[in-house]
């Protein structure tokens, strides 16, 4: 079956939408897009350019969060769940938006796969609670809190800035993070399948291109206009 969402209140004549949409490579709503089977999420639509993220095997299939963040459904992959990976060729930089709730963890494992390696894009790093940006080599790291919403912005750019990492609209890290470019997504685990999160999404954006910090301050406007944050 296809889910039809909950529509929120009309922001500006309608529901907002991310900025710089000619350089939005991948765009994935909670609330948007969703095909389920039974309560399980079968397939996550890209709104941008169709790169869905899809999962064909019931036991691993995300769960529909209805109303998961004020009001609006949200996607719940605990530690058997994963969607995709989509095949997306793109060299970098390239900046990674994300709502995300990390629920627990007791090892390091992939909130957001972005490449061929086990621990390529976010991982949930399991000495102290934070997110690491990892492509292949460097530490790009920022604290969070267990069990709270953040907005999280990534930029992979080793021929510029290095990987820049940032919490909310405050603290951020950089950092090299590897030369590796993106050729896959996945939520919830590693693009091969591997080191499983246990995590829960709202929204997700990546742009071609490393947004300057004006450009950045728009998307996560977006992101906490829209949901409440």
């Amino acid at each position: 079956m296809i889910y039809l969402p909950h529509r929120r209140l009309a922001f500006r004549g309608g529901d907002p939408e991310p900025p710089d949409q000619g350089n939005l490579i991948a765009w994935y709503k909670g609330d948007a897009g969703i095909t389920l089977n039974g309560a399980d999420i079968s397939n996550w639509a890209d709104q941008a350019n169709g790169f869905d993220l899809a999962q064909g095997v019931g036991a691993f299939q995300p769960l529909l969060n209805v109303g998961g963040l004020n009001g609006m459904d949200t996607v719940l992959a605990d530690t058997s769940e994963k969607i995709g990976p989509a095949t997306i060729t793109q060299t970098q930089p390239g900046t990674l938006y994300a709502i995300v709730k990390q629920i627990a963890w007791t090892s390091t494992k992939v909130l957001i796969g972005l490449g061929t390696g086990t621990f390529d894009g976010w991982m949930q790093f399991n000495t102290t609670p934070e997110i690491r940006v990892w492509h292949g080599s460097g530490n790009a790291e920022i604290g969070c809190t267990i069990g709270e919403w953040h907005v999280i912005t990534t930029i992979f750019d080793n021929a510029g800035i290095g990987g820049f990492i940032q919490l909310d609209k405050g603290a951020s890290d950089t950092d090299v993070v590897g030369a590796g470019n993106l050729t896959e997504i996945m939520v919830g685990a590693a693009v091969d399948d591997a080191n499983v999160s246990n995590a829960e999404f709202a929204e997700i954006l990546y742009y071609s291109g490393g947004h300057n910090a004006a450009n950045r301050g728009l998307a996560q406007d977006y992101l906490i206009a829209r949901w409440g944050l």
